[in-house]
């Protein structure tokens, strides 16, 4: 039985990187224009065998090389530059964005981190980017252009680093598809809620709850992030995260706002 056609991609890739470790062993350091050599050689051979014309794009090439030439530690980064690249590839196969990867690259550079942690970030931020592919697709999240698209793809992204949990982000993008302007309800609603695990001890449920009663009432999306504010007036007044979550939950049902909100705080905690 002849071998999968990805299987010749996966252990061409793996011999390119071999190749470059024993090289800088041996030389103390390789040129990356050597590497590139290798790794396209590898893709034109990738090509072939799927018949793609073009499988990746030459300007994040030239941007990685770019990088990587104004690092002391350039030899250190090569010895991953065809594991990068095809962390980039599988994106780009997919028709995924390739900036959030770019920015965290750079981001990694900038930190100085060793060449197994800057892969380990790219691929963990790859990751991300597929579940929140696999994300829109479910919901069927529908955007106007590019961009917005890619602020979707990036939001969510940040939205799953920064601990919610991928049921929940689902939720949000439901509830928030149907809403006008969808992404602009989403941005708000996460990033609120975002804040809001970072402040308080509320559990999965909680957040679902208050996710969708905030979506389902009145309050505007622009006035979503003045939640957060009420959260952290209540904890200066010594009221539980539990109690402001049942404050906020009771007056939204009923139609309050912010105002409401708010009055009612100074009621219950007024000496």
């Amino acid at each position: 039985m002849p071998e999968n056609k990805n299987v010749y991609l996966i252990k061409y890739t793996r011999e390119t990187d071999t190749l470059s470790r024993d090289r800088i062993n041996k030389e103390g350091k390789l040129s990356l224009m050597n590497i590139k050599k290798y790794f396209s050689i590898g893709l034109l051979f990738f090509s072939l065998v799927t018949g793609l014309s073009q499988v990746f794009p030459e300007d994040i090439s030239d941007i990685i090389d770019t990088l990587f030439s104004q690092e002391q530690r350039q030899a250190e980064y090569n010895q991953i530059y065809g594991s990068l690249l095809s962390v980039f590839l599988g994106l780009e196969q997919q028709g995924l964005p390739l900036e959030s990867l770019l920015d965290k690259l750079k981001e990694g550079l900038a930190k100085k981190v060793s060449p197994e942690k800057l892969l380990a970030g790219i691929e963990n931020e790859a990751l991300r980017i597929k579940q929140a592919y696999a994300l829109l697709n479910r919901v069927q999240f529908s955007f106007e252009n590019e961009n917005e698209k890619n602020q979707l793809y990036n939001r969510i992204s940040l939205y799953l680093l920064g601990g919610l949990s991928e049921d929940l982000v689902e939720s949000m993008l439901r509830g928030a598809k149907n809403k006008k302007p969808a992404l602009k309800v989403f941005q708000s609603l996460g990033t609120t809620i975002l804040k809001l695990k970072t402040i308080t001890g509320l559990n999965e449920g909680e957040f679902m709850s208050l996710s969708q009663v905030m979506l389902n009432s009145a309050l505007s999306y622009t006035n979503y992030s003045m939640i957060t504010a009420l959260f952290v007036k209540a904890k200066f007044r010594k009221v539980s995260d539990q109690e402001m979550f049942s404050l906020v939950i009771y007056i939204l049902k009923r139609g309050g706002g912010i105002l409401q909100i708010e009055e009612e705080l100074s009621r219950r905690t007024k000496r």
